[in-house]
């Protein structure tokens, strides 16, 4: 890997999911995205 290209890994319990897309360093904005994800608040959803 030279750092150029990037996949996405989410861990939910023990089951790891790889992101099929490769995201280069071209698309920074998505790849922040990306990372910035576990940093941002969650919104409980309710039944109405």
């Amino acid at each position: 890997m030279t750092g150029t290209n990037w996949k996405s890994r989410t861990l939910g319990g023990s089951v790891v999911q790889v992101d099929r897309v490769e995201y280069y360093i071209n698309q920074i904005d998505q790849i922040l995205g990306i990372l910035m994800e576990p940093l941002r608040p969650s919104v409980a959803l309710t039944a109405g």
